[in-house]
């Protein structure tokens, strides 16, 4: 019988240990190093050596967890794009951003765990500060994504009218169309760097043989911008049919900042109603407290 459980725990040991070998420490087959240095490589220039090296060992790090909890495809190429619209646009971001997410899932209940075992509190006193340690690990890194898509996409939409602006007088100039995407994107590098950046892949990509209107159309499916989107329609329509690309960017131009001016009497509307929640809560009752205190005492 003893010779039994320590065959029994000698094998689960080893289970174990080949376990986290496959896991942790497998090395990958050559289709899939070949497949990785592929993804990995830099189309439009050169990165940073210490950046790429950073991203390599947080990949590295990152890549167990992936294979504890995978995602399924559609999940991957909808987080995928949520990523590029943020601005996270390299091959390994949807990586980064999953180890980092099932990290905070992990690390936060685990953090409470060690407190629990510290100051030696009951398990029915801890369990609920584990669960909303999971709840906060679940919902941090999908609200800071959030966040910076709507601010990333509030920046594309205030830099597209300079960047009209600036097209259409280069045009005018004399510039084709190319040529003035990428005056547009050197004169906006430092006021507007996320426009100057679109605009910039925009013209690699139709310099090294893609076509216009599919550069366009990835520029409108990258950004998720609906201002964007209706410029790069505006802008495959005039190529298509052959008419003035500047007079379909000033009217374009125009009809944009109506639409400008009315989202900001729509905010404007908004402020009144808003303000009536921070009336009621601080402001009320400090008035009834300075204007009744005094006659209350007496």
């Amino acid at each position: 019988m003893e010779f039994l459980i320590l065959l029994l725990t000698f094998l689960f040991v080893v289970a174990v240990v080949v376990s986290c070998y496959g896991l942790f420490f497998r090395p990958s087959d050559m289709a899939s190093r070949r497949l990785d240095n592929l993804s990995q490589t830099d189309p439009v220039g050169v990165s940073d050596p210490a950046e790429s090296t950073l991203s390599d060992v947080v990949v590295q790090v990152t890549k167990p967890l992936q294979r504890l909890v995978p995602l399924s495809a559609e999940k991957a190429e909808r987080l995928h794009k949520k990523l590029g619209y943020a601005g996270y646009s390299a091959p390994q971001s949807l990586v980064i951003y999953r180890g980092i997410q099932l990290a905070a899932q992990v690390s936060l209940p685990l953090f409470v765990l060690v407190i629990r075992a510290a100051f030696d509190w009951a398990l029915s006193d801890s369990l609920p500060w584990v669960i909303l340690a999971i709840f906060f690990g679940y919902v941090v890194p999908r609200q800071a994504l959030d966040n910076k898509v709507s601010a990333r996409q509030q920046r594309l939409r205030w830099g597209l009218a300079d960047a009209m602006d600036l097209l259409s007088v280069s045009i005018e100039a004399g510039l084709g169309l190319n040529e003035a995407l990428q005056r547009v994107s050197q004169e906006l590098r430092k006021v507007h760097p996320d426009i100057s950046n679109e605009f910039e892949q925009v013209h690699l990509e139709i310099q090294v043989g893609q076509e216009r209107e599919i550069a366009f159309r990835k520029l409108a499916e990258r950004t998720g911008v609906d201002d964007l989107r209706g410029f790069c329609a505006t802008l495959i329509q005039a190529d298509r049919f052959g008419t003035s690309v500047v007079r379909a960017i000033r009217t374009y131009s125009d009809s944009l900042r109506i639409k400008r001016r009315q989202r900001a009497e729509q905010s404007a509307q908004k402020a009144a109603v808003k303000l009536l929640l921070p009336l009621a809560l601080f402001m009320f009752p400090t008035l009834f407290i300075i204007i009744l205190g005094p006659a209350f005492i007496q």
